[in-house]
């Protein structure tokens, strides 16, 4: 009866999530229907030790990836490998750098973040998302896009 009391006092502050009812119907707030959902897209650096060959660390990299994100019940996020564009002639370079069995690997994360408030706010939810499944990996927020 207290919280339902702490609630109501809190929804009289803001009289439409009350709806007469007593009680706080967040998901059903106008405000909240009208918060946008986004595809969003980051870059990840994943390091590869004592590997021979390119195609060995990107299977490394993605398979290291994909079991964090596993772990932490976060299977709806798409790992891809990533590609570079030569400075020179702009033409699509494979996304690994191979040096004494030393590779770094660029990866893709793809996941939807659904109500948001903004771009801003969607891409930071996703890069802390999948930060905290993976830990130490530097990520970049590459794309926002609204979706339906």
């Amino acid at each position: 009866n207290i919280a339902v009391r702490s609630v109501c006092l809190w929804a009289w502050m803001i009289p439409s999530l009350c709806l007469g009812t007593g009680k706080v119907n967040i998901l059903h707030h106008p405000e909240m229907l009208k918060m946008p959902n986004f595809n969003v897209l980051l870059e990840g650096a994943w390091l590869v030790r004592d590997v021979k060959t390119e195609d060995d660390a990107i299977g490394v990299a993605i398979s290291e990836a994909g079991k964090r994100l596993n772990q932490r019940k976060m299977d709806f996020v798409e790992v891809e490998m990533g590609q570079w564009d030569c400075p020179e002639c702009s033409e699509p370079l494979p996304g690994v750098f191979l040096v004494a069995n030393t590779a770094l690997v660029a990866l893709l994360f793809e996941m939807k973040i659904f109500n948001a408030e903004s771009e801003e706010h969607a891409g930071r939810i996703a890069k802390s998302s999948i930060g905290k499944a993976l830990g130490a990996i530097p990520l970049n927020v590459l794309e926002t896009d609204l979706i339906n």
